[in-house]
């Protein structure tokens, strides 16, 4: 459907690796070659994106220090509900690439981003 509404668009940042990987899904039923036709990046670095074709640019979250945060704010929580304020946590990303973002052209990216996620090409390492 976007393809449709959008045709211009040269890539697209999903949520999280399995939307991107339905996308993936969906735009090899297109016949749209990935990366040459159309990028796709995800986004939490799930072991399946390892796995499918072409293997998927990612963004990697520490799940680990995200995880123990929320566990250590819920116990606060727990303990003085009176006092529950709002927690931010900054966190490193890294993006992890991999073949579905390989521009095999000279243009730039038309990127699709649902959310706030935006990053120009030349933060991919």
């Amino acid at each position: 459907k976007l393809l449709n509404q959008t045709p211009s668009v040269s890539a697209i940042f999903c949520g999280n690796d399995e939307i991107a990987i339905g996308a993936v899904k969906a735009i090899h039923e297109l016949n749209i070659k990935i990366p040459s036709d159309i990028a796709i990046i995800g986004f939490d670095n799930i072991y399946v994106s390892t796995l499918i074709d072409p293997p998927l640019t990612t963004v990697g979250v520490p799940a680990y220090e995200i995880g123990k945060h929320a566990i250590e704010t819920a116990f606060a929580l727990l303990k003085n509900p009176r006092e529950a304020n709002a927690h931010s946590l900054e966190i490193n990303t890294k993006i992890v690439k991999r073949k579905s973002t390989e521009l095999n052209r000279s243009s730039t990216w038309n990127i699709h981003i649902s959310n706030t996620y935006a990053f120009d090409e030349d933060e991919i390492v």
